[in-house]
């Protein structure tokens, strides 16, 4: 969801358009059985293991090299869930956390560095 790609549907295929970076993303999540079939201003649409989940957009918050990070409001259309969803520079990120987190802020730190080995 937190993301700038465009799908394209052609003969039943799914393409994507967008940043090469944002694109791996989005077809790496497609290995794990979540699929983005639409996406327009207002509204995206996923098959999560093949379950329809729509979602509103409620504002994006771009990238920019001052926030390094960019972040998206979405509304599930079935619960009136709202989640704020963010990706971006892991330091910035880790910033983020709330303090007193250090199990979860150890346990992400072993996460990232195990991927990027």
């Amino acid at each position: 969801l937190c993301n700038t790609v465009n799908p394209l549907l052609s003969d039943g295929q799914v393409s994507f358009s967008g940043s090469p970076d944002e694109v791996a993303l989005v077809q790496a999540a497609m290995g794990f059985g979540i699929v983005m079939v639409k996406r327009t201003k207002t509204d995206v649409e996923l098959l999560v293991t093949s379950e329809r989940k729509n979602y509103n957009i409620l504002e994006v918050l771009g990238f920019t090299s001052e926030r390094r990070c960019m972040s998206i409001l979405v509304e599930n259309q079935v619960t009136g869930e709202i989640l704020l969803l963010t990706k971006g520079a892991d330091d910035k990120l880790m910033g983020c956390l709330a303090p007193g987190n250090d199990t979860t802020r150890a346990l992400l730190s072993n996460h990232i560095n195990i991927f990027a080995n």
